[in-house]
This record gives structure tokens, C-alpha cells and sequence, in this order.
């Protein structure tokens, strides 16, 4: 099996849909830059390890690793 060539979404976009997903909606010139990310948890917890263990959890349906 020949290894997979992992595409970077913002290029998937760019060549299915004709859209750069960086490029300022409003000007159209400008380039966007990622400032933050933020996640979402269905946990109310405040522990670290807690919130580790959510964060570095794997989707059992991934058939990789």
C-alpha cells in the first residue's frame, strides 16, 4: 500500500471550491492569520489530566494507529 500524502484543508479548499479560506472576506486582500483556537468540551471538569485525557483521546472509529 503506497503512503498517503496528507493535503492541508485550506489547499483542499483552494482546489475543489476556488476559495482561499485565508483571504479577508471583507477587503479580499488581506490574509487571515490564526490568533486563537479554542475547544469545546461536554465535560464541566476542571482537572488537567481530565482534560488532557479528553483532548488526546483517539476516535475509536480511526482505523490508523
Amino acid at each position: 500500500m503506497p503512503n498517503s500524502v496528507k493535503i492541508p484543508v485550506a489547499i483542499r479548499m483552494l482546489e475543489k471550491y476556488g476559495k482561499d479560506i485565508f483571504k479577508c472576506p471583507c477587503c479580499t486582500h488581506g490574509r487571515l492569520q490564526i490568533v486563537n483556537t479554542v475547544r469545546y468540551f461536554k465535560t464541566k471538569t476542571q482537572d488537567i489530566k481530565e482534560i488532557q485525557k479528553i483532548v488526546n483521546a483517539i476516535n475509536k472509529a480511526t482505523p490508523f494507529e
